[in-house]
């Protein structure tokens, strides 16, 4: 729930802001799992690590999955590897976007260019037919009075 206004933002789930700096220096026994997690979180010191796994199984778990990453030189370089390679697949996907963007405004002034030019030509050739001599070479030197005429021609 937003604090100020008080609206739900989802019932789906719970979010929580915790300041690392600003969490108590010592924990009590009634530390509620959050508290716990973000002391875990904090935590600097082998010890430190030690004392919060004994209060969580879950803490725990992560603890020793933490010790094995740490301490295995191998799956160390397999995370490594796994980040760098979501980081360039990131990096590609962005890149293509862009690509693909700049291919899309190439288009459109492609189309946009073609649609004016027939435009253009079939007001040309209306004014020829009607016979509008004096009006094709107005507007063709006043950009205004080429707008007015493809409006009244409905072009």
């Amino acid at each position: 729930m937003e604090d100020t206004h008080h609206f739900i933002y989802t019932d789906k789930m719970e979010f929580h802001v915790l300041e690392l700096p600003k969490l108590p220096k010592e924990l009590k026994d009634s530390g509620d799992n959050i508290l716990l997690w973000a002391k875990f979180i904090n935590a600097e010191r082998k010890e430190e690590f030690e004392m919060i796994a004994t209060k969580d199984p879950y803490i725990a778990s992560a603890y020793q999955k933490l010790q094995v990453i740490s301490q295995d030189k191998q799956k160390r370089l397999e995370y490594e590897a796994c980040e760098k390679a979501i980081c360039d697949y990131n990096q590609f996907m962005y890149e293509a976007d862009q690509r693909r963007e700049k291919r899309g405004i190439e288009r459109g002034i492609k189309i946009g260019e073609q649609r004016g030019i027939e435009r253009i030509n079939k007001l040309n050739a209306l004014l020829v037919s009607n016979k509008r001599f004096d009006d094709l070479t107005r507007s063709s030197n006043n950009p205004e009075y080429q707008e007015k005429l493809l409006d009244e021609y409905g072009i």
